[in-house]
């Protein structure tokens, strides 16, 4: 009699403990979890477009007119892509540190960077290939390089680059050598779109240009500069590492 009368529904055990969201339960919900969610009357649209059942949409839309005075989004697809260019900047610095996968970064332009590259099969920018993954330390045997120093990029043979705790961006040896280059991300987009015959690199004891070959899709690069962030290229881009070691 005792073990059934905590069996009924109505009845809880004091010991009970209550559940709680956590990274293993984001990870099995990417549907509600990993995207930016439409917010108020734009989602109550988006979800009476999406009604299938004729009766009840027809109750839906019968009570969305008379209380909210809207009608079904001609267009759902506009609505969700105004949510994520509002909210995906905020979305990226919460949902990286909880599941890596979910986005490139934490930070939204080097993110909106990754899709960009991801459609292409040459390089775009002399001497710069994002990393495989944001943060990879694996072959970095700087010991200079700390943990609030995050690598994000390469010139593929010596120099990594990398994001410190205020923003700047710094060029980091592989194995000796750590030198900013520019003060924020931006600034640095704008200077890699700056060389035309050169690379940055860096070693224990200076970071400078030095030639390469041309990255051959330079040009879409910097459409996508222009387009995307309403950048140009840097008008000397000598002077902005300059700039970045400035005290």
């Amino acid at each position: 009699m005792h073990d059934q009368f905590w069996r009924l529904p109505h009845v809880r055990r004091a010991t009970a403990v209550p559940r709680t969201p956590d990274v293993d339960r984001v990870r099995r919900r990417p549907s509600r979890w990993l995207r930016p969610r439409v917010r108020g009357a734009a989602r109550t649209a988006v979800r009476g477009r999406a009604l299938d059942e004729p009766g009840g949409r027809s109750a839906f839309l019968a009570w969305l007119d008379g209380t909210f005075g809207i009608t079904p989004a001609d267009d759902w697809e506009e609505i969700v892509d105004a949510a994520q260019a509002e909210l995906e900047a905020e979305w990226a610095a919460w949902i990286h540190p909880l599941v890596p996968d979910a986005v490139w970064s934490p930070n939204h332009e080097l993110n909106l960077l990754a899709r960009f590259g991801n459609r292409l099969y040459k390089g775009y920018a002399n001497g710069f290939w994002l990393l495989d993954a944001y943060g990879e330390r694996e072959r970095i045997r700087n010991p200079a390089l700390t943990a609030d120093m995050t690598p994000f990029a390469e010139n593929d043979t010596d120099t990594v680059f990398a994001l410190d705790a205020g923003g700047r961006v710094l060029a980091v040896g592989k194995t000796a050598g750590i030198h900013p280059v520019a003060r924020d991300l931006r600034e640095f987009f704008q200077l890699i779109a700056a060389l035309t015959e050169t690379e940055i690199w860096c070693d224990e004891h200076q970071v400078g240009l030095r030639p390469c070959e041309p990255a051959p899709l330079r040009d879409k690069y910097l459409e996508w500069l222009e387009t995307t962030l309403d950048l140009r290229p840097a008008d000397d881009p000598e002077a902005v590492i300059r700039a970045a070691q400035t005290p």
